[in-house]
């Protein structure tokens, strides 16, 4: 994921200081994590990182891509989405097929969503504001009937 203020240009920069500097590897804290790039690819390189933000998507992709040690178990959903072996890949796959329905994003972040036009906040195409949405929304269905675990939900 990229935005504005995104650390993923500085990567070769930091991988060049640690070197420069011969830092080992050990403990690194990522504060203000964002898209939590820096603390993934300090985890890539062999770091343990400790990574924190106030806003909940830089929790949810630092829970993703720096707390996670492997890929989550969903087995639990092979059933409601009639997989015998649902890996992540597969469920991702499952998830681009979901049938479109407006929500939150759409509504708020983009140009056809009512408060997202009002307020300038067109981040997303409509198409991808829906598929955004419909896949949030199944996947927090899942959460709440214990289909996914907290790992697999983020």
């Amino acid at each position: 994921m990229r935005y504005i203020g995104n650390k993923t240009r500085l990567l070769g920069f930091i991988r060049r200081v640690i070197r420069a500097r011969a830092i080992p590897h050990g403990h690194a804290i990522d504060p203000f994590t964002g898209t939590a790039s820096v603390g993934r690819a300090l985890k890539r390189w062999g770091f343990t990182v400790t990574a924190s933000d106030i806003m909940h998507y830089g929790y949810v992709l630092a829970r993703a891509y720096v707390e996670a040690g492997h890929e989550p178990d969903f087995t639990a959903l092979g059933d409601a989405i009639e997989l015998q072996k649902p890996t992540l890949r597969r469920v991702l796959s499952h998830l681009e097929r979901v049938p479109v329905q407006p929500s939150f994003i759409h509504e708020h972040y983009s140009p056809d969503g009512g408060a997202g036009a009002a307020h300038g906040r067109m981040y997303f195409t409509p198409q991808n504001a829906l598929r955004i949405d419909s896949a949030r929304v199944r996947i927090e269905e899942w959460r709440c009937a214990g289909l996914v675990d907290d790992d697999g939900y983020h």
